[in-house]
């Protein structure tokens, strides 16, 4: 709600671990799920306060560091948003599945170098044309 009211009519946060009682904190349950939430600003109630529909989508976390999530991110949200401007629901879909698949395909193959890190842009090449 906050961001919202900076200005975005979307907001997309990606990569949040999220811990929803004291119990799940120390089992691993938590620390191997991410969470990645989406917010769309529909207006303002009676009252002045800006009203929100949000989705959010937990997914396993795929260990490691990877070169070029968020522009990746970017560029696909973007894209979706453009071909769907208004299902938030499905863009989130299209952006988090194309992400994993991407994620994990590096992962598969990476090294210690940052080279290996870089996402397999071309080798995924099908699923970011139909994710």
């Amino acid at each position: 709600e906050k961001l919202h009211k900076m200005g975005p009519s979307i907001v997309f946060i990606t990569s949040a671990i999220i811990i929803e009682d004291e119990d799940e904190s120390s089992s691993s349950a938590a620390s191997n799920n991410i969470s990645i939430i989406a917010s769309k600003r529909n207006g303002h109630n009676d009252d002045g306060d800006c009203t929100f529909e949000m989705w959010r989508i937990d997914c396993p976390r795929i260990p490691g560091s990877f070169t070029g999530t968020g522009d990746v991110t970017a560029s696909l949200l973007l894209g979706h948003l453009a071909k769907h401007p208004d299902n938030l629901p499905l863009v989130m879909e299209k952006v988090i599945n194309t992400m994993y698949v991407l994620i994990e395909r590096t992962h598969q193959t990476k090294g210690e170098t940052v080279q290996s890190k870089e996402l397999k842009l071309i080798q995924s090449k099908d699923v970011i044309e139909s994710p």
